[in-house]
Formats: C-alpha cells, sequence, structure tokens
C-alpha cells in the first residue's frame, strides 16, 4: 500500500474515477486504434453504455474523432475510434546538467523536430531561454503547413 503524504495530497471527487476512466480510455484508444466503442468496453471490462459516456466526452473536447464504420457479421456496424493528431502538438522537455533537449511531437507520439543547446544555469535566464525556444519550435513547425493549437497544462 502506498504511503500518503498528510500535509501534500488531494481528495478524490466524484469525478476523480471518471477522470481516471477517461484517460484508460485514451490511452487504449492510441494504442489500439482504430478500435470501436464495444471493443473499448471489452478492453476496459465495463459496460457499452459507461464506454459511450466517456467516449462522448473524449469527442466533446476534441481529442478523438470517428472514423469510418465496419462491417459487422450481425448487429449494429461499428464506428471506430482514433486520437486526433493532426492539429495538437506536445512539447517534452529534458534538461539536464549540460544540455538541455527539445522535442515536438503530434498527439499520436511521431517525434517532429528535435533541437539540443547548453543548459542556462541561472534559473530566470533558464525560464527565458526555454520559452523564448520552445516559442521558435512552434513557429517553424506551423511555417511548414501545420494549423496547431498551443496549450499549456
Amino acid at each position: 500500500m502506498r504511503k500518503i503524504n498528510t500535509r501534500d495530497f488531494h481528495i478524490a471527487t466524484r469525478t476523480t474515477s471518471r477522470d481516471i476512466n477517461r484517460h484508460i480510455a485514451l490511452n487504449l484508444i492510441r494504442e489500439h486504434q482504430p478500435i470501436s466503442r464495444a471493443d473499448l468496453a471489452r478492453r476496459m471490462t465495463m459496460t457499452r453504455g459507461v464506454v459511450s459516456v466517456l467516449v462522448q466526452e473524449l469527442i466533446a473536447q476534441e481529442v478523438i474523432y470517428e472514423g469510418a464504420t465496419g462491417e459487422a457479421a450481425r448487429g449494429r456496424k461499428p464506428t471506430f475510434l482514433h486520437i486526433r493528431t493532426h492539429d495538437r502538438l506536445v512539447v517534452a522537455v529534458d534538461v539536464r546538467f549540460t544540455r538541455t533537449y527539445l522535442m515536438l511531437c503530434d498527439f499520436s507520439g511521431r517525434q517532429l523536430a528535435i533541437e539540443t543547446y547548453n543548459t542556462v544555469f541561472s534559473i530566470p535566464e533558464f525560464v527565458k531561454e526555454l520559452s523564448t525556444r520552445i516559442r521558435k519550435l512552434l513557429k517553424r513547425h506551423r511555417a511548414r503547413g501545420s494549423n496547431a493549437r498551443v496549450s499549456a497544462s
């Protein structure tokens, strides 16, 4: 059992389990796309109704989208789910003692650009340098035809 720090913790809310399940669904869709709601429900061992609610929330957040409709031997034809990658970017930063690495990926994890530079030791200068380089990296990528949105999390 994991020990909880009683001075720094977050109380579980009504939405905690739903948030966890939404993250699990998102990761399963990413790993097994294209995947139907029924297959997702089987992998999550949840009812199709609960999975449909999670999927609708992810669609509303524009994180996933519905793709082509598949064939079924019987019953309803499945609609396949995909991760929305074409306008979503992720910046990864790896700070080491002598070098700092920046990598730009799409939402599926495909590397789009990588940059390295000498690590700056002054924290205010480091933050300024890092933010400048991230902005330039995103600007260069958008100049090649992307219309990606930038959001911090």
